[in-house]
């Protein structure tokens, strides 16, 4: 899979298909995408993802 993500895109939000936040995108390009799962920024924050 080609990356989804282009310069200047770091630290967005990621979402899955349902429009979910499921990570952090850290670095990317047109060719590869690297994101860090939400969880690990919701437990160093102590906070809880809004979904409603």
């Amino acid at each position: 899979q080609p990356g989804f993500s282009a310069g200047g895109d770091s630290g967005s939000l990621v979402l899955d298909m349902e429009g979910y936040g499921v990570g952090k995108l850290f670095a990317g390009s047109d060719k590869i995408t690297i994101a860090n799962h939400i969880q690990i920024y919701l437990d160093l924050l102590k906070a809880d993802l809004v979904t409603e």
